[in-house]
């Protein structure tokens, strides 16, 4: 089964030390619920669940299938 769903988070500028266009992440789930439940742990835990960073926005996308 193909992950069809994003969940995506924007960071505080320079959060993300890793090369990612405009402090974002993004991570592919199976489902919309997985992504969502996903969303909500960064809102809660914040990056890496430390606690320390939060997100200054989450959201959900649907990837469009590849012809």
């Amino acid at each position: 089964m193909e992950k069809r769903w994003t969940s995506n988070a924007e960071w505080p500028k320079g959060s993300i030390i890793q090369d990612r266009a405009n402090d974002q992440s993004i991570d592919y789930h199976l489902t919309e619920p997985a992504a969502r439940a996903v969303c909500r742990m960064l809102e809660r835990d914040g990056l890496g669940g430390e606690g320390k960073i939060f997100p200054i926005r989450t959201w959900v996308e649907w990837v469009e299938e590849k012809k």
